[in-house]
Parts: structure tokens; sequence; C-alpha cells
């Protein structure tokens, strides 16, 4: 399946993101700010970003974005803003190129949803 980096600042969330997406076949790196995930995102190239918009001490999602966004080789490559700080909108205006946004708390499901939606790939079979 797809190749995802997720960087979030709370070990339990990334633990959790990666437990979701590998039960449904995906690789998942999981780095812990914004700037490890652009070091991650320039080696692997993955199919996929996930960025918690805070992570302090470290380098915000939202700061992330704007530089994986500026680089030619890698604005590309879909980003999904996973937040409990701020709302979906106010993500929107703040980066009105980012793919998608989910809100923390979410559900194993509707994680996956945005995942494959961003990917193109089917739902789940009924």
């Amino acid at each position: 399946m797809a190749v995802i980096v997720a960087a979030d600042d709370e070990p339990a969330v990334r633990e959790l993101i990666s437990r979701i997406l590998e039960g449904a076949g995906h690789t998942v790196i999981t780095v812990h700010d914004g700037g490890a995930a652009i070091v991650r995102v320039r080696e692997l190239r993955p199919d996929l970003i996930l960025l918690d918009g805070l992570m302090p001490p470290g380098m915000s999602g939202f700061d992330a974005f704007a530089v994986l966004h500026d680089d030619d080789e890698l604005s590309a490559i879909p980003v999904m803003i996973v937040t409990g700080s701020v709302t979906p909108d106010e993500v929107r205006r703040q980066l009105p190129d980012v793919c998608d946004v989910v809100t923390k708390p979410f559900t194993p499901d509707e994680l996956l949803h945005c995942v494959r939606r961003m990917l193109g790939l089917p739902g789940p079979s009924t």
C-alpha cells in the first residue's frame, strides 16, 4: 500500500496512528516534530504526510507544511493536518492548500476514511 510519514509530539498519538494505518497495510514512519518530518519526507518521498498542527517545542506542522509546500519537489505530496488545537475551518484559512484536516480525538474509521480518500483508494468492502 502507501508509505506515510506522520508527525506528532505525543508518543501515544504516534503509536495510535501507526497501529491504525499499519493495520490497513500501510508503512508508517513516525516522527516527533515538523523538522524531523521534513527530513524524512525528503529522504523517503512518501505517498502521504500527516502533520500535527502544534508540536511544542519543535517545529509545528503548520510551519512544516509551509516548508514542504514551497519545495517544488515535495509540494505535490498530499498533506493532512491532524490537530486538536484549531478547527478545520481555521486550518483551511491559515493553509488554504492543505489537502485535509482531521480533528483530535479521531476514530480509527475516520482516520482510515480520510487516508483512503487522499490516496485515492477504495473504501472497505461491505
